[in-house]
């Protein structure tokens, strides 16, 4: 068994960009834009779906329903998206 403690890069398939000495450059913008639009609609959703699981968690609890599997299941919803949140604002994103 081999340790090795160097890390090797790992390069996101159909990358778009590429590190350059003075920040990234795309080859092909259009598709750079189309892809980053992507990622910022993903970003969006998940703010979205964040909220509207908050208010309705937030109403589950004020009618006395918060021991149901509902919203043990809409409470574990959430929890994954704050913590898929946490990896875009890690990065400043």
């Amino acid at each position: 068994m081999s340790t090795n403690n160097k890390q090797e890069k790992i390069t996101l398939p159909g990358r778009l960009s590429r590190l350059v000495p003075s920040g990234y450059a795309v080859d092909d913008l259009p598709a750079a834009v189309e892809r980053l639009a992507a990622y910022e609609d993903l970003h969006e959703w998940l703010l979205a779906e964040n909220e509207r699981l908050a208010e309705e968690l937030s109403e589950m609890r004020a009618a006395g329903l918060d021991r149901t599997a509902r919203h043990r299941d809409l409470l574990g919803k959430k929890l994954q998206i704050v913590y898929a949140l946490s990896f875009f604002n890690a990065r400043g994103l």
